[in-house]
């Protein structure tokens, strides 16, 4: 059993701290609707696995996803896994170059990403 107080829940960050090193995080991209959402689907994961320290193997699949769709708007989620033994810098480390490289990409195609 693992018991965890509920002050710690509520005023603290929960972190998953696995065995295997692997850590996985994901954050939304949101564009207009009017983009080919195979072509720019296939783009961001193509960036995403281009970062250093981004993982893509045969337990740890990297992948992006349509969230949702709106009259304007379209909302993919890019799920990572990263190999990292040091979790609360690291990792986010990584994250942020992978939302950089991704902002880069779509800005250099003409999209204008927000992301989440």
């Amino acid at each position: 059993d693992v018991y965890i107080p509920n002050s710690d829940i509520i005023k603290k960050a929960v972190y998953n701290y696995t065995e295997d090193h692997y850590y996985r995080i994901d954050f939304v991209i949101s564009v207009d609707n009017k983009y080919d959402l195979e072509t720019l689907e296939s783009k961001v994961l193509k960036t995403v696995l281009a970062t250093r320290g981004v993982v893509h193997n045969d337990t740890h699949e990297t992948f992006v996803a349509l969230e949702s769709i709106t009259d304007t708007v379209v909302n993919m989620k890019a799920y990572i896994w990263m190999d990292t033994t040091e979790y609360r810098t690291h990792a986010h480390e990584i994250k942020s170059e992978v939302i950089a490289n991704v902002k880069s990409m779509m800005e250099k195609d003409g999209k204008n990403p927000i992301i989440a």
